[in-house]
């Protein structure tokens, strides 16, 4: 068998291999959500990176046109551009319209478990319990303390948020099709990703994409 996925649906955790066929069923009673008395030290923003990092842009020099794909200035570089101490070449390919699209620098939190596990999932990786067995000794109520104590949200809701906020991105700014989707953003197979746009938006992805992508949004960037 092949990497396990799992994927949060009603009340059953559905595991599937690589191929999308299901390895089974285990039912769960469906958790509730922690609420945080506190204010978190880190939201999803500052933690979540676009899968997105290169931008389409045109340029002339005169009597010629050329395309190519450049990096997505970082927060910083578009911070500095209003200062003119941008470079010329990521100057060239303003504006980015869209911040959700910077690719923004990297916010780390300094607990190192907890930065390895975010860069697991913006890798479009899913199972806590198989990133989990990289410490010896840790559990996944470990995982989902630390991402309580540091976020405001336990891992599954936290997990859940990422892994949306990563396909909506992919869905509006790129013409993938709904496998690469599903798998680029962690839900794994086509199946899970149209079940969880169906429970989350009331519609199937290809309908979401329609709905959130705009004029010129398509293959701006990759």
């Amino acid at each position: 068998m092949g990497r396990v996925y799992s994927e949060r649906s009603g009340q059953a955790w559905k595991h599937r291999n690589d191929n999308g066929k299901s390895s089974g069923t285990k039912t769960h009673r469906k958790a509730k959500a922690r609420k945080a008395g506190f204010t978190p030290q880190w939201t999803l923003e500052q933690l979540w990176v676009s899968p997105l990092k290169k931008q389409w842009r045109y340029a002339t020099d005169g009597r010629r046109m050329w395309k190519e794909w450049i990096p997505i200035p970082s927060a910083e570089e578009l911070e500095q551009s209003g200062n003119g101490s941008m470079s010329g070449q990521t100057a060239a390919a303003q504006p980015i319209l869209d911040p959700l699209l910077t690719s923004q620098t990297r916010h780390l939190t300094g607990v190192k478990i907890f930065d390895d596990w975010v860069s697991y999932l913006s890798g479009g990786c899913s199972d806590m319990a198989n990133f989990c067995k990289r410490y010896e000794g840790l559990r996944t109520g470990d995982l989902d303390s630390l991402a309580f104590a540091l976020t405001g949200m336990g891992s599954i809701e936290f997990q859940m948020k990422y892994r949306l906020r990563t396909l909506d991105a992919l869905l509006r700014y790129s013409n993938l099709p709904p496998g690469t989707v599903a798998s680029r953003s962690g839900f794994g197979s086509k199946n899970n990703l149209y079940l969880t746009c169906k429970r989350e938006y009331g519609m199937a992805p290809m309908e979401r994409r329609a709905a959130i992508q705009k004029p010129g949004d398509a293959g701006r960037y990759r």
